[in-house]
């Protein structure tokens, strides 16, 4: 896990800023984002990530459509997990902006089960939607989206590492144990993708980057 040094990515160019200990991924919050390809199919998810919120507001961490495996920022530090449609998954006041903090999202409707996860321990939700937590998530063949919604609105400011996405269900005691911890993609079966923004030479010209690595090798 590494919660210091600064990449920015641009759409026309990519840059990077040296500090230990490690790498990360910057959005300048006007029009950065990623496309990680169409990872479609998964009946329960468990996304989890390092943020670092650099401004409060509606802002998109990720989206794969309208209503499909969205995490948003909203005013007030809190945190709004759309798995699927009509399903909105709250968490009030759990981010400071200017701070680094772990987020893990899960969903499974045949468990009836919702959860975010804040520094590898559990927070209170709430679902606002008009749709029970038992809702399938809806499959489509957008593309995964960093950054932005995927209607190319809300485009976030600040920083992301460590990108995991599970096609299961994490529990409490994985999550825990493991929001700090480097692991091995190809040992973990239910391992969709892995990106830990480890790309292109600190503080060198990084112009030439225009993909992210998946650790897993999938996407």
């Amino acid at each position: 896990m590494k919660k210091y040094l600064f990449i920015l990515i641009l759409m026309q160019s990519f840059n990077l800023f040296s500090q230990e200990p490690g790498n990360a991924l910057n959005f300048n919050g006007v029009f950065d984002y990623v496309l990680l390809g169409d990872n479609d199919g998964m009946t329960a998810v468990t996304i989890e990530t390092w943020v670092y919120y650099q401004e409060d507001g509606l802002k998109f961490i990720c989206s794969k459509g309208l209503e499909t495996l969205e995490i948003h920022t909203n005013t007030g530090g809190n945190i709004r997990f759309i798995p699927t449609t009509g399903v909105y998954i709250d968490a009030d006041g759990v981010l400071t902006v200017g701070q680094w903090s772990h987020i893990a999202c899960v969903y499974d409707p045949a468990q009836s089960l919702a959860k975010i996860y804040i520094n590898g321990n559990e927070v209170n939700t709430q679902n606002n939607g008009t749709n029970p937590i038992t809702t399938a998530i809806v499959e489509n063949t957008n593309n995964f989206r960093l950054g932005i919604r995927s209607d190319a609105t809300y485009p976030f400011k600040g920083s992301l590492d460590e990108l995991r996405i599970w096609n299961t269900v994490r529990t409490s005691s994985e999550i825990f144990t493991g929001f700090d911890t480097v692991i091995v993609p190809e040992s973990e079966v239910n391992l969709v993708s892995y990106y830990n923004f480890n790309q292109g030479i600190a503080g060198g010209d990084n112009t030439d980057i225009s993909s992210l690595t998946d650790l897993k090798g999938n996407f």
